[in-house]
């Protein structure tokens, strides 16, 4: 599970720098920026519990056994 979550942020961080890159090159305005970042972080919060969930489920399994 902490390997999935340290995938998650490492995508995390490279979408963000490319929406700050979007951003400083004038590609996007600065509420697209912040909206982005904040999609990013949703998603990143959706994945990182889906993992959690997938991991405690394991986890019963193997207390079962």
């Amino acid at each position: 599970v902490e390997d999935a979550r340290v995938a998650i942020r490492n995508v995390r961080r490279d979408a963000m720098a490319q929406v700050k890159e979007l951003a400083q090159e004038k590609m996007i305005s600065e509420d697209d920026e912040r909206r982005g970042e904040q999609e990013i972080q949703d998603i990143t919060d959706k994945y990182i519990g889906r993992a959690e969930a997938v991991g405690k489920e394991k986890e019963e399994d193997v207390l079962e056994v």
